[in-house]
């Protein structure tokens, strides 16, 4: 909560590149952040105004622009979400459950958005319970569990493979 700006440090700031550290966030429950009569009416909520029409066909939303977001199934929310948060161009990605909802070519959608994010300059932090996606995308991996395990996704889900415990790896993970 405090580095998505949604609370105020006690004390200092939060920067990044010694910079006042701009966020972008997507919820686990998407319809949390939406608030605006039509998708549409999202992108001018956080000033983004420019560009909402590039943002919406980019998320494959333009045709529901005139819809209210909690009319949207929950992977138009998350895709919706998404594009406001990238839209704002944020130097820290924040995304909790990114890849929920979303079908093959959907989940494509998201991956490239994260990707971008992180090719632009954006630090990219998510949380996923789909292991698969983030051996594929991540770069480090932080596991959460009895132990806790930082690293590259080849050592992390490795690790956990040669402990037996299958259940924390992508299923295409042969252990080494």
């Amino acid at each position: 909560r405090l580095l998505a700006g949604l609370l105020a440090p006690q004390g200092g700031t939060v920067q990044g590149g010694g910079e006042p550290a701009s966020t972008g966030f997507v919820f686990q429950f998407p319809h949390h952040q939406l608030f605006a009569p039509s998708v549409e009416t999202e992108f001018s909520l956080g000033a983004l105004r420019d560009g909402a029409g590039e943002w919406l066909s980019w998320a494959g939303l333009a045709e529901l622009a005139s819809v209210h977001p909690l009319s949207l199934s929950i992977g138009e929310r998350r895709r919706l979400t998404l594009a406001l948060a990238l839209a704002k161009r944020p130097r820290l990605l924040l995304l909790d459950e990114p890849f929920i909802g979303q079908d093959a070519r959907h989940l494509a959608w998201v991956v490239a958005g994260v990707v971008r994010a992180a090719r632009t300059g954006a630090a990219v932090v998510l949380a996923s319970h789909d292991l698969s996606t983030v051996a594929k995308v991540c770069h480090r991996v932080l596991f959460l569990g009895e132990e806790v395990l930082l690293g590259r996704p080849e050592e992390v889900f490795g690790d956990l493979a040669r402990r037996g415990w299958e259940e924390f790896t992508p299923h295409f993970w042969e252990p080494t």
